[in-house]
C-alpha cells in the first residue's frame, strides 16, 4: 500500500503603540542574519479565508521531524533550528491536543484561555526586541523589521467565541479557525462540540491569535503568508504543525 505524506505549515498593557523593532545585534550564532533571506513564497491575498487547525487524520509530529521541516524554510543548520526550538518553546503553545481530561469546553474554560493568552502576550510585548515571538516571525519572514500588533491580537482574543451549534462550521476537519471579511476584520471561533482540555483550549486560542499579528513595514502587502506564520509557531513549540497521510 503506497502512502503519500505532505507537510502542512500550517499584549504588555494596551497602549497606543505596537512593537516595531528588529533583531538587533546580539552576537548569537542562532539568530537570523539580515541577509540571504529572500525566498519565494505564496503571499496572502488580503481575504478572510479560515485558518484550519487540526484535522482528524492529522498526527502531531515529534520535535525532530518538525525541526527538519522548519529547516527547509530558514537559512539555518538543523542543530541551530533544534537549539532555537528548545530556547523559544512556549508552554502555552506546546500542549497536547485534545489533551488529558478533555471535556466539552465551557464559557468559563474559554475565559480562562483568554486570560492566559492575554497574559502571555502582555509578557512578550514587555520584552520588546527580546521577545521570542518577534524573533520567530522575523526569522521566517526574512524581514529586517516587523510590527507586532499586540493590541488587535488581544482584542480578537477577548472576542473569541465557542461555536456550540455548528453555526460557523461543521467542525469535521478543524477545532478552531480565524475567519472574516479581511485580515483586519477577522474573528476567532473555537469548536464547542468536541472535547478539549484547558491546556489544549489555551493553545488553540493562542495559535489563532498569532495569525495576522505580524506586519511588514515596507510598502506592499503587510501580512505574512499563513505558511510562514505556521513555521514561526512551530519554532515556538506549537504542536499544530501536522502532516497529512493519504493511503
Amino acid at each position: 500500500m503506497a502512502s503519500e505524506t505532505t507537510i502542512k505549515l500550517r499584549g504588555r498593557r494596551r497602549q497606543e503603540r505596537d512593537t516595531a523593532t528588529s533583531l538587533g545585534e546580539e552576537g548569537d550564532d542562532d539568530r537570523l542574519a539580515d541577509d540571504g533571506l529572500q525566498r519565494s513564497r505564496t503571499e496572502v491575498d488580503g481575504g478572510g479565508s479560515p485558518a484550519p487547525v487540526i484535522v482528524p487524520t492529522a498526527r502531531i509530529l515529534n520535535d525532530e521531524i518538525v525541526a527538519a521541516a522548519v529547516k527547509m524554510f530558514v537559512p539555518l543548520s538543523l542543530p541551530a533550528v533544534r537549539r532555537l526550538m528548545r530556547r523559544w518553546v512556549k508552554p502555552i503553545l506546546k500542549a497536547h491536543i485534545p489533551g488529558i481530561g478533555a471535556r466539552l469546553p465551557t464559557e468559563k474554560m474559554l475565559q480562562n484561555a483568554k486570560d492566559s493568552v492575554v497574559r502571555f502576550f502582555d509578557h512578550e510585548q514587555d520584552l520588546g526586541p527580546e521577545s521570542d515571538v518577534l524573533r520567530a516571525f522575523l526569522l521566517v519572514s526574512g524581514e529586517p523589521r516587523l510590527r507586532l500588533d499586540w493590541e488587535s491580537a488581544c482584542a480578537r482574543v477577548r472576542r473569541a467565541k465557542l461555536d456550540k451549534d455548528q453555526s460557523m462550521d461543521s467542525w469535521c476537519q478543524r477545532l478552531a479557525m480565524t475567519t472574516g471579511q479581511s485580515h483586519l476584520l477577522s474573528e476567532i471561533y473555537i469548536c464547542g462540540s468536541r472535547r478539549l482540555s484547558q491546556g489544549a483550549l489555551n493553545s488553540l486560542v493562542c495559535h489563532e491569535a498569532l495569525h495576522n499579528m505580524a506586519r511588514r513595514l515596507r510598502p506592499g502587502n503587510p501580512f505574512l503568508s499563513e505558511d510562514a506564520e505556521h513555521v514561526a509557531m512551530a519554532l515556538l513549540g506549537d504542536p499544530q504543525f501536522v502532516h497529512y497521510i493519504r493511503e
